[in-house]
C-alpha cells in the first residue's frame, strides 16, 4: 500500500510537473490550499500507513464486536445468541477487560503488519487491480489534456491520411479563443477515451483509483476480518484510505460541475451534447 501511495505521487509531484507545458494562470489559493491539503493527507496517511494510528482511534463499538468474535470461542458466545445477549456481553468484556487487555486480545499492536489472511482475499487483490486501473486511466486522460497545451510541431514531409484527417477534425475544437490580447488563450475540446462520455474522465479515474486502494487497505486492518457486518462501515469511515477519497469528491466534483458548464458556455453548440460533466450518461 505504500508503494502505490509513493508511485502515485512520484508522478503527481515530480514527473508530470516536468512534462507539463505551460498552464493557464492559476490564483494563488488554489496551489496554496492543494499544498495545505497534501500535508495533512500525508500526515494522516502516512501515520496509518506506518501503523502509528493508535487502534483506540477506532470507534468503540467496533473494537468491542471484533473483541467478541476473536474471544467467542473461549468465551461461549456463540453465533445464535441473541442481540440482547451480544450486548450483555459487551459491557460485561468492557468491564472485565482493560482497553489494553482488548487491543493485545485483537493482536493490532505491531505497526505495519498485516493479517496473514489477507494474501489469500480476493478481494485484496480487486482492490489493488482497480488501482492500477485508475491510476493508469487517470495518467492516460491527464496526458490527453497535456497533449491540447503542447505546441504543434509542423512536418513537412508525407503525413499519414489518418493522422491528418484526425488533425483536420480537431482544427475546429481548436479555433475557440479566450480572452484578448497577450493574455489571449485558445482551448480546445478533449477527445479520446472516456472524454468521449464525460468531460472529466481524470476525476473520475482518480476516484476510482483511491477508492479502490481504500477497498483494499481495509482488509489488512487486522481488526476488519473480526467485525461484525454492522460496524463494519463505521469502520471504515474511521480509516484515512476510506476518508481521503470521500474527501477527493467533495472538493473535486464542484470544480468538475464548473468546469463542465464553461465547457459548454465557451463552445456552444461544437460541445458535444451527450457529453456528462463526470458519469457517463447520468450526470
Amino acid at each position: 500500500l505504500v508503494l502505490l501511495f509513493v508511485i502515485h505521487y512520484t508522478h503527481r509531484a515530480v514527473l508530470q510537473p516536468l512534462r507539463s507545458p505551460r498552464r493557464s494562470p492559476l490564483h494563488i489559493s488554489v496551489p496554496l490550499s492543494a499544498i495545505l491539503f497534501n500535508i495533512i493527507n500525508g500526515f494522516v496517511m502516512g501515520s496509518w500507513l506506518g501503523g502509528r494510528t493508535p487502534w483506540s482511534a477506532l470507534p468503540e463499538p467496533a473494537v468491542l464486536s471484533a473483541a467478541l468474535v476473536a474471544t467467542g470461542a473461549q468465551g461461549g458466545i456463540g453465533g445464535n445468541a441473541g442481540s440482547a445477549a451480544a450486548s450483555i456481553a459487551a459491557s460485561d468484556l468492557a468491564r472485565k477487560l482493560g482497553t489494553s487487555q482488548i487491543a493485545d486480545s485483537l493482536r493490532i499492536g505491531a505497526p505495519g503488519l498485516i493479517s496473514n489472511s489477507v494474501w489469500s482475499n480476493p478481494l485484496w487483490y480487486l482492490g489493488i487491480v482497480g488501482w492500477a486501473i485508475g491510476f493508469a486511466g487517470n495518467v492516460w486522460h491527464d496526458e490527453i489534456l497535456m497533449d491540447i497545451r503542447r505546441p504543434k510541431k509542423s512536418n513537412s514531409s508525407a503525413a499519414d491520411p489518418k493522422q491528418s484527417q484526425a488533425q483536420a477534425s480537431n482544427k475546429e475544437d481548436a479555433a475557440t479563443k479566450v480572452g484578448s490580447g497577450k493574455s489571449a488563450r485558445k482551448y480546445s475540446i478533449p477527445r479520446g477515451g472516456l472524454f468521449e462520455f464525460i468531460s472529466f474522465p481524470n476525476y473520475l479515474c482518480e476516484w476510482f483509483e483511491w477508492f479502490s486502494f481504500a477497498f483494499a487497505a481495509l482488509h489488512s486492518l487486522p481488526i476488519f476480518a473480526h467485525l461484525a457486518a454492522k460496524d463494519r462501515f463505521a469502520t471504515a469511515l474511521s480509516t484515512p484510505p476510506f476518508l481521503f477519497p470521500f474527501v477527493l469528491v467533495c472538493l473535486m466534483a464542484p470544480r468538475a460541475i464548473n468546469g463542465h458548464a464553461w465547457y459548454k458556455n465557451t463552445f456552444g453548440d461544437r460541445f458535444p451534447r451527450q457529453r456528462k460533466a463526470l458519469i457517463p450518461f447520468i450526470f
